[in-house]
């Protein structure tokens, strides 16, 4: 009871084995509408798929490229004085899956990963200036893509004059703070979906 109202809390467990439903309809929300889930055969499919063999990771998924090489890997590993095992890396680094077959780390770690990332440069502080450079860093061994866009920040972030109260001398400001940036891109490449075979968009503006 409160405020001498009874009150009554209903319970929904989270999903194991099959949907939830209520009155044996199962729902689903697209957006911010709720539809009946038998009139959407493949996201319920793809429900019954999850809730059977659990989300799917750079682990658990089929790489879409199963010829597969790694020699920028190995070197990578080699220029941090780490020293691969060639009979044995695929399975210690987990680039394969339950079936043996590469997955989709094995492919973002691989010599092509066949993933685009690009750095798309704007003349003006938003995406209705003029495209000024987009560059490509992708389709390359992840790690690779990571450094090469992270040097390539080293490279866009031109020290700025800052006339504000100026008195005597002009102070000369970066354009971005580096270690923001450098946490960004880290963060982009780390936490992004790469079963879904997309990269982070990354945009530099004027500003």
């Amino acid at each position: 009871m409160i405020n001498e109202k009874r009150v009554v809390v209903l319970i929904i467990p989270a999903a194991k084995n099959i949907p939830t439903a209520f009155n044996n309809i199962r729902y689903l929300r697209i957006g911010s509408s709720k539809v009946n889930l038998n009139k959407y055969p493949e996201r319920e499919s793809q429900l019954f798929d999850i809730l059977r063999n659990g989300l799917p990771t750079i682990e658990s998924v089929e790489a879409f490229e199963q010829e597969l090489t790694f020699r920028k890997l190995m070197m990578y590993y080699e220029d941090k004085g780490i020293v691969l095992n060639r009979k044995t890396f695929e399975k210690n680094l987990g680039l394969l899956t339950k079936d043996g077959k590469y997955n989709m780390l094995a492919q973002i770690l691989s010599d092509d990963s066949q993933i685009p990332i690009r750095v798309s440069i704007f003349r003006g502080t938003d995406k209705a200036s003029m495209l000024y450079s987009v560059r490509e860093f992708g389709n390359n061994c992840l790690l690779n893509s990571l450094d090469k866009v992270l040097e390539y920040g080293d490279v866009l972030n031109i020290m700025q004059a800052d006339e504000k109260d100026r008195l005597v001398e002009r102070k000369e400001v970066p354009l971005f703070d580096q270690d923001a940036f450098r946490e960004a891109i880290i963060n982009a490449f780390v936490h992004n979906a790469w079963v879904d075979g997309n990269a982070p968009m990354i945009t530099v503006y004027s500003d």
